[in-house]
């Protein structure tokens, strides 16, 4: 997940996004915004697509 993240900063993405789509990729289930935040570890305002 981590290397998503700083992949993501080459693109001009921003870390957070990189995470976002690392974590939703390996889901094995759908994931609630709360789940989201606690997962990648910050608020639910940073979680956004």
């Amino acid at each position: 997940m981590k290397a998503l993240g700083i992949q993501s900063r080459f693109w001009s993405m921003g870390r957070i996004t990189g995470d976002l789509y690392a974590v939703l990729y390996t889901a094995s289930k759908l994931l609630t915004l709360a789940e989201l935040s606690h997962e990648l570890n910050v608020t639910k305002g940073n979680v956004r697509y």
